[in-house]
């Protein structure tokens, strides 16, 4: 049984006790709601306190809406134009289109060593992948990975079972599905001893609802919920039931009797809605159940980046740390504007030689004329604006090279034009930037392992009704697979696949591919297709295979020549003159040979070849046609319907202008 989490000892190294606290019971709902109560008043003010979490939130989530000069508090006047380069925001939203480039892509590793399991196993990766695509996965994760690198402290995944999904049964109800969604981190409040995401011991998310929702979701508790809003003698008629309210949804760990427990509970304020067993469980008195799981968890996936174990929650981000330079960037950029303003120099006009209102009429017109009494130099003068120091506009350049630096996206990562003089170095470049985001990529791969879990969890728990999953192969094909909870076999491994979310360096992985080839290395055509990043690498592959090794599979299954007594004959003749050689025309030629021949004709295959080959494919046709209407004509109307297909060919030939 693993130990309950305590506080950092980092925080209070002392010997003795820490803070005294109530252990949570479920065995009594006033008791509980009290405790938890105090527990969520707790983990807001501890996390406030020590790290001023909702004020870095906000002057964080400032910086990346272009708000900068907000959280700077730097004044400017009137006359001046806010100066703003967005640099936090560029950076960020590159990182993250670049981290989740695509859904993650699930394996499970079959639990016994037999075909039987490989091809259930099989089946449920097709289930976890395609509900990754319904539950829109991979936007769900860019936004938990955006939450991390704008300054939450985390990102947020929340899995949970949704009643109305699904096809309609007979009843009227649904079989339901999995519902995938990210969490504002602003609306979870976690225990304040919490110090492992995998593990913490309470877990409380705000949710809003109105009032006559609550009742809905919660019936036993009418009486209460009315009451709570309208008063002793309340009645639905009297109590505005749209009135939106937030109450708290709060998952805990609990012991009773030396055992661990996971429960849950929705309350709001002093009112308990409902309480429980964690119900995302099979709990040993349920018979012909079982569990991925080993034990009940938290329906809540934490993605962190930069933490060193003081908290669940992150010690800083990235944006924080660019945060100084982003104030430099844009107050030096601010300091250019205003010289380039006052570029036009400062007229002075001397009033004891010329009259102010003349001077104020003076509009810089070429046609304007001012008189003066004396040496019209003593009169009026320009003076002209210092010019700019040059460390100005450097330092303008080293605090945008320096957030660059920071988040790791220069201008190869971003698909910018750079000054770098070789092709080479810019991919090294690239290479140096995704190296550096390398941790947070890994840490939303196993972040994705944790959801694909919980998934199967909830499968296991609540997917009773057989399920229906339709699934695009490789092949283009549309196949159907059939699940329920007992086609997951106990015992099954789930992980994503490893590098599934890397960025894909296409020219990278191509100049690889050239050295192979000229290092003299035996390729196979998918290697091939999928080094060179060719749309559909399998059927390339397959296709190149085809022609190469088996000539006919290729006619049929590619090129749709119909196989049959006489087609064979064609495919021999066809292969002869490819390679050059003059075939003369064909005697008592059948009916396959000659369809098999016009399909050939009409095929890509041949539009392709050599006008050579081409011009010994129609001489061949020719004397094959003139060959049968000689042997027609000696017949009489016996053959009357053959001539007529060979003249088709002919008038085909002549339609696309291909001579002899």
């Amino acid at each position: 049984m693993p130990s309950p989490n305590i506080t950092d000892t980092t925080l209070d190294d002392t010997e003795g006790v820490i803070e005294e606290k109530e252990a949570i019971s479920i065995l009594n709902e006033e008791k509980i709601n009290k405790i938890l109560g105090d527990r969520i008043d707790e983990g807001k003010s501890f996390y406030d306190s020590k790290l001023g979490l909702s004020l870095v939130r906000g002057k964080n989530e400032k910086r990346w809406m272009n708000k900068n000069r907000e959280v700077a508090e730097v004044d400017i006047y009137d006359y001046q134009i806010p100066y703003k380069d967005n640099r936090v925001f560029v950076s960020v939203e590159t990182l993250v289109s670049s981290l989740v480039p695509r859904i993650p892509i699930p394996e499970v590793m079959e639990a016994q060593n037999t075909e039987a399991s490989r091809e259930l196993a099989t089946g449920y990766e097709k289930v976890l992948m395609r509900t990754a695509q319904d539950v829109l996965l991979k936007s769900k994760l860019r936004m938990a990975t955006r939450h991390v690198l704008m300054g939450y402290r985390c990102g947020i995944i929340k899995n949970r079972w949704d009643f109305s999904k699904g096809r309609r049964k007979e009843d009227g109800d649904f079989t339901g599905g999995i519902d995938c969604n990210y969490v504002r981190p602003h609306k979870i409040i976690i225990d304040a001893d919490a110090t492992d995401p995998d593990d913490i011991p309470l877990i409380a998310e705000t949710l809003s609802a109105t009032v006559e929702e609550l009742i809905i979701l919660f019936p036993d508790k009418e009486d209460e919920i009315l009451k709570e809003f309208g008063g002793e003698n309340a009645d639905a008629e009297k109590i505005n039931m749209g009135t939106r309210v937030n109450y708290r949804e709060i998952w805990f760990t609990f012991y009773e009797e030396g055992k661990r427990y996971e429960g849950l509970c929705w309350k709001y304020k002093d009112l308990t809605l409902e309480y429980g067993l964690n119900p995302n469980f099979n709990y040993e008195d349920e018979e012909g159940k079982s569990n991925f799981l080993e034990r009940p968890t938290k329906p809540y996936v934490f993605i962190n980046f930069l933490r060193i174990g003081r908290w669940v929650y992150d010690d800083t981000s990235l944006t924080e740390q660019a945060a100084s330079q982003q104030d430099i960037l844009e107050k030096r950029g601010l300091q250019i504007v205003d010289n380039a303003d006052q570029a036009n120099a400062a007229k002075v006009w001397n009033t004891e030689m010329i009259d102010a209102g003349d001077a104020e009429k003076y509009t810089g017109d070429p046609n304007d004329n001012i008189l003066a009494k004396g040496d019209v130099r003593m009169a009026f003068a320009r003076v002209p604006a210092p010019p700019l120091p040059r460390y100005v506009i450097e330092d303008k350049y080293d605090a945008r090279t320096e957030i660059d630096n920071i988040f790791g996206t220069h201008a190869p990562l971003r698909g910018e034009k750079t000054e770098s003089p070789t092709l080479g170095q810019e991919v090294l470049s690239q290479r140096s930037d995704l190296g550096r985001t390398t941790a947070l990529s890994e840490a939303v791969e196993e972040g994705a392992t944790k959801i694909f879990q919980q998934m199967t969890q909830l499968y296991k728990v609540f997917a009773d009704e057989e399920h229906m999953v339709r699934y695009l192969g490789e092949d283009g094909e549309t196949t159907f697979v059939k699940f329920s909870s007992d086609k997951i076999e106990d015992g099954i491994e789930i992980r994503v696949q490893a590098g599934s979310l890397r960025p894909e360096d296409k020219a990278a992985d191509r100049a690889e591919l050239v050295e192979m080839i000229r290092s003299g290395m035996q390729l196979d055509p998918l290697t091939f297709a999928e080094k060179w990043h060719i749309p559909k690498p399998r059927e390339i592959a397959t296709r190149i295979f085809k022609h190469l090794l088996v000539p006919k599979l290729y006619a049929q299954d590619v090129l749709k020549m119909g196989a049959g007594e006489g087609s064979e004959e064609a495919m021999a003749t066809i292969q002869q003159i490819n390679a050059g050689e003059f075939v003369p025309g064909k005697k008592d030629a059948t009916k396959e040979y000659i369809a098999y021949y016009g399909q050939f004709l009409q095929s890509p295959a041949f539009k392709q070849l050599d006008p050579e080959v081409q011009r010994l494919h129609v001489e061949h046709v020719r004397e094959t046609v003139n060959i049968t209407k000689g042997g027609l004509k000696e017949r009489g109307e016996e053959g009357e319907k053959k001539p007529n297909v060979m003249s088709r060919i002919v008038k085909r030939l002549r339609k696309e202008q291909i001579k002899a």
